[in-house]
Formats: structure tokens, C-alpha cells, sequence
């Protein structure tokens, strides 16, 4: 009787330990998808970045050369839409950087909440 009901709560156990594994397996796998994305996010960043000062400096190099007001103003205003523009991505960028944060925070959360389960369940396991 004892054998047969150890062997109950050791298979039990071993369901809940193997059910533990698999949510820690997919929690590093979204994890690493997280770190991922805020990855090529920065990388956009820094895409956007570079961008925006070459043609920043472009525009600035125009308007030095430049003696017309036209074509000044016209310059002037080429500018402001590209300050405008590359404000609205640094925004954007924001929203999403912090949005991928809490994803990221909440996977290291249920990361750390199933390495627990999995120990619990591993030292319930040996205490059979």
C-alpha cells in the first residue's frame, strides 16, 4: 500500500516538475525574444540617429552656403520637418522601448517564479 501510494506521488511530482520545465523553457524563450527586440530597437535608434545628423548637416551646410532668403526659408522649413519627424520617432521609440521593458520585466518575473516551482518541485521529489 505505502509503494503503491509513493509511486502515486512520485508520478504526480514528476507531471508537476516536467510542467514546471516546460513553462521555464518557454519563459527564457520569451525572455531572449524580449532582449531581442529592445535590441533591434536600439539598433533603429541608432539608424534613425545617424540619419537624421547627416541630413541635419546637410540641410545646416545648404543654409551656410546660401544667400537667397528663399531659399533660405525654403531650407528652414526643410529643416523643421525633419526636426518634426525625428521627434515623433524619438517618441514612438519610447513608447515601444518601454512597452518591451514591461514585457521583458514580466517574462525575468514568471522566469524566476517557475525556477522556484521547479525547485520545489525537484526537492519534493527528493524528499519522497
Amino acid at each position: 500500500a505505502f509503494k503503491i501510494s509513493y509511486e502515486k506521488e512520485k508520478s504526480e511530482w514528476e507531471v508537476k516538475l516536467t510542467e514546471c520545465h516546460d513553462i521555464l523553457n518557454r519563459s527564457e524563450k520569451k525572455v531572449q525574444v524580449s532582449a531581442s527586440e529592445l535590441d533591434q530597437l536600439r539598433e533603429k535608434l541608432r539608424a534613425k540617429e545617424a540619419s537624421y545628423e547627416e541630413a541635419s548637416a546637410e540641410i545646416k551646410a545648404r543654409l551656410e552656403e546660401s544667400q537667397d532668403d528663399t531659399q533660405n526659408e525654403a531650407l528652414k522649413s526643410e529643416f523643421a520637418a525633419l526636426q518634426k519627424e525625428y521627434d515623433a520617432f524619438k517618441i514612438s521609440y519610447e513608447k515601444e522601448k518601454s512597452e518591451w521593458e514591461v514585457k521583458l520585466t514580466e517574462c525575468h518575473d514568471i522566469l524566476n517564479r517557475s525556477e522556484k516551482k521547479v525547485q520545489v518541485s525537484a526537492s519534493e521529489l527528493d524528499q519522497l
